[in-house]
């Protein structure tokens, strides 16, 4: 039985996916920077001739699947485990959408080994990594109590944030029954509850994933009110001036017409 509270959050997952997959729409340097990483690997052939529109169609692909994926789906690096190998074969139609899904509900029933939560540790490590360098780019501007929009600050801050939203490279079902595993592990050691800040979850994890979904979030809503208050604020120039040039032009006339 579905119950409302279900339904209500998987309304909200979709929701979430449609939202970041306009963000994905974006194509920022980094990811043109990883089409080339695709190009400088196969350049060496001298049948192969790069054109602008492949760079670009390439550039798409690496802003919607991100780098991980990108670089999985197109060979710089080879599957870290069952799922990403699994996903490749789909992404290449050498198994049917059945199957696919066959297996992702047998994958999910596995139990966590040491080799999947060290390749979920080093999922969490990159995103971490990308909160990193947006605090950096973010934080000594907000010190210094800049009101002036850097537009090449806030396109390299825009990626990073993207970034935190990318999903670990295991399916959602298999890292649902990961977080079940690793929480039961902490109740059996009597360890509690983890909280950083206002988050609060029974795994790091978890913790990392609210913590990096939140911070994206916010940085995109904040960027959007900030260019409308920025747009806002250059209308209401706009019309100082009209309206300045508008009396002064009509002072103008009437000073002629007195004379």
């Amino acid at each position: 039985m579905v119950t409302g509270r279900h339904q209500s959050h998987q309304v909200a997952i979709e929701e979430d996916r449609r939202e970041f997959g306009e963000l994905c729409k974006v194509v920022y340097p980094q990811d043109r920077d990883g089409a080339q990483s695709f190009f400088d690997r196969i350049e060496p052939n001298p049948k192969f001739k790069k054109v602008d529109s492949d760079v670009e169609c390439l550039s798409k692909q690496h802003a919607q699947r991100g780098p991980r994926d990108f670089e999985l789906f197109f060979g710089i690096r080879e599957p870290r485990h069952h799922s990403e190998k699994l996903l490749k074969d789909f992404y290449f139609n050498q198994i049917d959408r059945q199957s696919f899904e066959l297996k992702t509900r047998e994958f999910s029933e596995l139990p966590l080994t040491i080799e999947k939560y060290q390749c979920l540790v080093e999922d969490r490590e990159d995103v971490i990594a990308h909160y990193s360098k947006f605090l950096c780019l973010i934080g000594p501007a907000y010190h210094r109590g800049e009101d002036e929009t850097n537009p090449e600050l806030e396109t390299l801050a825009s990626y990073h944030a993207r970034e935190l939203r990318r999903e670990c490279s295991f399916f959602r079902q298999e890292l649902e029954v990961f977080q079940l595993q690793i929480s039961e592990l902490r109740h059996d050691i009597r360890q509690t509850w983890i909280e950083v800040g206002d988050f609060k979850a029974n795994t790091v994890s978890s913790v990392i994933h609210k913590v990096m979904y939140y911070t994206s979030k916010l940085w995109f809503e904040y960027r959007e009110i900030a260019r409308g208050a920025k747009q806002m604020n250059a209308t209401s120039m706009q019309r100082q001036q009209r309206d300045y040039s508008g009396s002064r032009w009509e002072k103008n006339s009437r000073s002629r017409r007195t004379s």
